[in-house]
């Protein structure tokens, strides 16, 4: 992974199994760029959740099958956080 600033906006060059960008690019129907910006909004949301001391959970339509997001940076985000 490399990372360079130009122009306001950073850029960032990722190395990415290629059949796995595939089949996000055909589930999403976007292109790497738009994929890359949706995967960083989608943390920014979940950071901002688990600092407010909210977990992340997936259900199904009826509520039951509950699943929790477990993510070591995420453990590590609420332990910071909980030794302050």
């Amino acid at each position: 992974m490399s990372m360079r600033r130009s122009s306001g906006a950073s850029e960032l060059r990722v190395a990415v199994d290629p059949e796995f960008l595939e089949r996000l690019q055909s589930k999403l129907d976007q292109s790497p760029t738009e994929l890359s910006k949706t995967a960083f909004t989608v943390l920014n949301w979940v950071v901002d959740e688990v600092s407010e001391g909210r977990v992340i959970l997936s259900a199904k339509p009826d509520g039951s099958d509950v699943r929790e997001l477990s993510l070591p940076e995420l453990s590590k985000l609420s332990r910071r956080l909980a030794s302050r």
